[in-house]
Protein backbone atom coordinates (compact mmCIF):
# COMPACT_ATOMS: atom_id res chain seq x y z
CA UNK A 1 0.00 0.00 0.00
CA UNK A 2 2.90 2.33 0.51
CA UNK A 3 3.64 2.29 -3.21
CA UNK A 4 0.05 3.28 -3.95
CA UNK A 5 0.16 6.13 -1.41
CA UNK A 6 3.38 7.54 -2.81
CA UNK A 7 1.99 7.24 -6.33
CA UNK A 8 -1.15 9.15 -5.26
CA UNK A 9 0.94 11.87 -3.60
CA UNK A 10 3.09 12.15 -6.72
CA UNK A 11 -0.01 12.41 -8.90
CA UNK A 12 -1.54 15.06 -6.62
CA UNK A 13 1.69 17.10 -6.68
CA UNK A 14 1.85 16.96 -10.47
CA UNK A 15 -1.81 18.01 -10.75
CA UNK A 16 -1.27 20.84 -8.26
CA UNK A 17 1.75 22.12 -10.20
CA UNK A 18 -0.18 21.99 -13.48
CA UNK A 19 -3.14 23.75 -11.89
CA UNK A 20 -0.95 26.54 -10.51
CA UNK A 21 0.87 26.96 -13.81
CA UNK A 22 -2.38 27.16 -15.75
CA UNK A 23 -3.88 29.59 -13.24
CA UNK A 24 -0.81 31.83 -13.49
CA UNK A 25 -1.10 32.02 -17.26
CA UNK A 26 -4.79 32.85 -17.03
CA UNK A 27 -4.11 35.59 -14.49
CA UNK A 28 -1.44 37.12 -16.71
CA UNK A 29 -3.74 37.03 -19.71
CA UNK A 30 -6.65 38.58 -17.82
CA UNK A 31 -4.36 41.39 -16.66
CA UNK A 32 -3.56 42.23 -20.25
CA UNK A 33 -7.23 42.37 -21.17
CA UNK A 34 -8.11 44.90 -18.43
CA UNK A 35 -5.44 47.45 -19.43
CA UNK A 36 -7.31 50.52 -20.72
CA UNK A 37 -6.32 51.85 -24.12
CA UNK A 38 -4.17 54.98 -24.28
CA UNK A 39 -6.17 58.16 -24.85
CA UNK A 40 -6.16 59.51 -28.38
CA UNK A 41 -4.87 63.03 -28.93
CA UNK A 42 -2.85 63.32 -25.72
CA UNK A 43 -3.76 64.62 -22.31
CA UNK A 44 -5.83 67.73 -21.72
CA UNK A 45 -5.51 70.10 -18.77
CA UNK A 46 -7.97 69.51 -15.93
CA UNK A 47 -10.86 71.98 -15.60
CA UNK A 48 -9.33 73.38 -12.38
CA UNK A 49 -6.16 74.34 -14.29
CA UNK A 50 -8.21 76.16 -16.91
CA UNK A 51 -10.35 77.94 -14.31
CA UNK A 52 -7.22 79.10 -12.43
CA UNK A 53 -6.07 80.99 -15.55
CA UNK A 54 -9.45 82.43 -16.54
CA UNK A 55 -9.05 86.19 -17.07
CA UNK A 56 -5.26 86.01 -16.64
CA UNK A 57 -2.46 86.31 -19.18
CA UNK A 58 0.16 83.79 -20.21
CA UNK A 59 3.05 83.62 -17.72
CA UNK A 60 0.92 84.51 -14.67
CA UNK A 61 1.71 82.41 -11.58
CA UNK A 62 -1.38 80.74 -10.10
CA UNK A 63 -2.35 78.00 -7.70
CA UNK A 64 -5.43 75.81 -7.59
CA UNK A 65 -6.96 72.93 -5.64
CA UNK A 66 -7.22 69.50 -7.23
CA UNK A 67 -10.28 67.27 -6.78
CA UNK A 68 -8.22 65.33 -4.19
CA UNK A 69 -7.73 68.53 -2.18
CA UNK A 70 -4.05 69.09 -3.03
CA UNK A 71 -2.91 72.64 -3.85
CA UNK A 72 -0.81 72.89 -7.00
CA UNK A 73 1.26 75.88 -8.09
CA UNK A 74 1.62 76.59 -11.77
CA UNK A 75 2.08 79.13 -14.51
CA UNK A 76 -0.56 79.96 -17.11
CA UNK A 77 0.47 78.63 -20.53
CA UNK A 78 -1.26 78.13 -23.86
CA UNK A 79 -2.00 74.45 -24.46
CA UNK A 80 -3.89 73.38 -27.58
CA UNK A 81 -5.60 76.77 -27.79
CA UNK A 82 -6.54 76.91 -24.09
CA UNK A 83 -4.88 78.97 -21.35
CA UNK A 84 -4.28 76.60 -18.44
CA UNK A 85 -2.02 76.29 -15.41
CA UNK A 86 1.02 74.11 -16.03
CA UNK A 87 3.21 72.86 -13.14
CA UNK A 88 6.07 75.23 -12.33
CA UNK A 89 8.68 72.47 -12.43
CA UNK A 90 7.03 70.57 -15.26
CA UNK A 91 8.27 70.29 -18.80
CA UNK A 92 6.66 72.37 -21.56
CA UNK A 93 3.76 70.67 -23.32
CA UNK A 94 4.25 69.16 -26.76
CA UNK A 95 4.11 71.79 -29.46
CA UNK A 96 5.68 74.51 -27.30
CA UNK A 97 7.81 76.40 -29.85
CA UNK A 98 9.84 78.63 -27.52
CA UNK A 99 13.16 77.05 -28.58
CA UNK A 100 12.74 77.96 -32.26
Amino acid sequence: MKDGDSMNKFFIRIMLILFLMTGGVSAAQSGEVTVPPKPQGGMKPPPEAITACKGKSEGTAVQFATPRGDTLKGVCRQFEGVLAAMPEQGTPPPGDNKHQ
